[in-house]
């Protein structure tokens, strides 16, 4: 489950044919009998509120609230891109470079975690109150990086940040959702996303003037202490941008009311008055034994990838033998927990058996996995293996962000015109695929830096074409009440696989790494292999083209390729499942109501 000219943004806001046609009847909304404004009352209280506001609101609203969507990505992906630059050298000025993975793991499993009771809160309570919530807790960890003085501190604040931001852009996509027509959607989630157009330069900029000039190259120098302030900047900003839209939303929601646009609760539905009764009543709507299941499988699943490197037999261990197999256990049985168990499933059984939805999500898993499975150490390897600034680092890094995102705004205008994704997607796939294989080719030491950057155009273009695809396709056969459950399990999908992809990358990282620094080092230098191996900063040191230098740019060289391989083996697969959808046509079908995009 990841900018916008003036121009655009004007499109957006005056382009009549971008439009629903049910704008031009919402200033008469009054005229027509309120059975044929509503939709039956059956559906959860999220849902009709949303629909309440899009009936009542104008193109202005409309137009207001996308720009502050497209807001949200621009703290999230500036967070984002930030921290993957400045985060190698905080974990390294605390001595712990190789937990690099690791906090990336708890961040995916905790994230994770977070989308199972987020969809249920977000159909039954509303979108305004979720997107808040998840603002309060990304500004919570924000506050505990800018305060961070240790390992531990900096941790949490990245999980809380994680959790809380992709909260936050869950919401907004939710949102999204419901004020976009099936045809156009493609078109809305690229506009949301294309702030990654500045953020993917911004954030190794940004990253880069935090770190002395090379005349000061002491590890204990490396850091600017003021990056803690840059945290600390994004958490002031966080509820200028929040704050209009929960204006929006609640002012037109009140505007409904005034209307007589919304609908009743039928009396035999009220909730009973004692606070027990309530409270059991709540478990079982959200479905509380089904989201345990989901959630402690996962946990169980991928822990042992952080933990089998610090026991004592690693995976042959009983203790991670036993967590990964009641973890696979509890996720088989989750399906059957929801069709045989639970009253108010947390998916409906027709979901979970949809051909569609099955293969856009295991090609979710596996895209993530393959991208996660080289993507931790990429900055740190071109920055090893070919001296470049973090700033020029990040900058091949995040050029794929910035083709993606101009990428994406043509595609979602494509798919507009075509009303079809399939065979986009599956020609993304083969483009990842095979440019993923490439980089194993180039992954030694006297490739040239502009091969790389192809490489990082061709699969930025690949990128993102399948995330708007993979968008699109999860809500393209399923009722507007059931969008905040697929978009959910499309996250939980994602982690899934990048949680996985970024464990095994760490395993490949803990095991080879090591072992080839040992095997390509100078004998003089092979008793410092615990410090060069757990330091950045150590291994940037050496000067380039020392043979203790070449070694260790060639010890990274070997790791990578290691990863690489792995991670293309698995776009194959997606490749294959993707040729397996049904060619859907979105034009034939509408989910939401009143003014939309």
């Amino acid at each position: 489950m990841a900018d916008k000219s003036e121009q655009t943004k004007g499109t957006m806001v005056h382009d009549d044919e971008h439009f629903s046609s049910a704008a031009d009847a919402a200033s008469q909304v009054d005229q027509k009998p309120i059975e044929d404004m509503i939709e039956a009352t059956d559906n959860p209280d999220g849902i009709r509120r949303i629909e309440n506001i899009t009936r009542s609101w104008n193109r202005r609203a409309l137009a207001g609230a996308y720009l502050t969507f497209w807001g949200a990505y621009l703290l999230f992906n500036f967070q984002r891109a930030f921290a993957s630059n400045v985060g190698p050298y905080v974990v390294s000025s605390f001595g712990n470079h190789s937990l690099l993975p690791t906090i990336s793991l708890v961040s995916y499993i905790m994230t994770g975690v977070m989308y199972l009771p987020m969809a249920k809160i977000i159909n039954i309570y509303g979108r305004a109150e979720s997107h808040i919530a998840m603002a309060v807790i990304s500004g919570i960890g924000l506050i505990l990086l800018t305060a961070c003085q240790n390992i531990e501190t900096y941790a949490a604040g990245i999980v809380l940040t994680e959790v809380g931001f992709n909260g936050l852009i869950y919401a907004v996509d939710i949102i999204t959702a419901d004020t976009s027509m099936l045809k156009s959607r493609a078109l809305a989630y690229a506009f949301t996303m294309s702030s990654s157009i500045i953020t993917a330069f911004g954030g190794p900029s940004a990253a880069q003037s935090l770190l002395p000039k090379e005349e000061h190259p002491d590890s204990t120098s490396r850091l600017n202490p003021i990056w803690r302030w840059s945290f600390g900047s994004l958490a002031l900003s966080l509820p200028i941008v929040v704050a209009p839209l929960y204006i929006i939303l609640f002012w037109y929601e009140r505007r409904a009311a005034q209307q007589h646009h919304v609908p009743q609760r039928p009396t035999e539905t009220q909730e009973p008055s004692g606070p027990l009764q309530r409270f059991l009543n709540a478990l079982v709507r959200f479905d509380v034994l089904g989201i345990v299941v989901l959630a402690t499988g996962q946990v169980l699943f991928l822990l042992p990838f952080s933990l089998a490197a610090s026991a004592e037999r690693q995976w042959a261990s009983g203790h991670i033998i036993a967590m990964i197999v009641l973890g696979v256990v509890l996720l088989a049985a989750f399906p059957f927990v929801e069709k045989r168990i639970s009253p108010h499933p947390f998916i409906p059984w027709r979901l979970l058996t949809d051909r569609t939805l099955l293969i856009v999500y295991a090609i979710c898993a596996l895209f993530l996995f393959s991208n996660s499975a080289y993507q931790s150490y990429f900055v740190s390897y071109l920055q090893v293996v070919y001296d470049l600034p973090i700033s020029h680092a990040g900058y091949i890094d995040g050029i794929s962000s910035v083709v993606s995102g101009i990428w994406k705004l043509i595609i979602g205008f494509f798919i507009r015109g075509t009303g079809s994704f399939k065979w986009l997607l599956v020609t993304a796939l083969a483009v990842h695929a095979l440019f993923l294989g490439l980089l194993i080719y180039f992954r030694h030491t006297g490739t040239a830096a502009g091969l790389l950057v192809m490489c990082q155009i061709i699969l930025g273009i690949a990128s993102g074409t399948i995330v708007i695809c993979m968008n699109v396709g999860i809500v393209a056969t399923v009722e507007h009440a059931d969008i905040a459950v697929t978009v959910a399990l499309l996250g939980v999908c994602s982690y899934l696989g990048g949680a996985v992809g970024a464990a095994v990358s760490g395993a490949i990282w803990t095991s080879t790494l090591p072992n080839k620094l040992l095997q390509f080092l100078p004998d003089a230098d092979k008793g410092d292999v615990e410090m060069i191996y757990s330091s950045l900063q150590q291994q940037l040191s050496y000067a380039p083209g020392s043979p203790t230098r070449v070694a260790i740019a060639d010890a990274y060289a070997a790791t990578q390729t290691w990863m690489l391989t792995g991670g293309t083996l698995v776009a194959g697969v997606a490749l294959i499942l993707a040729v397996l959808m049904k060619d859907i046509k979105l034009s034939a079908r509408e989910q939401v109501v009143g003014v939309a995009l």
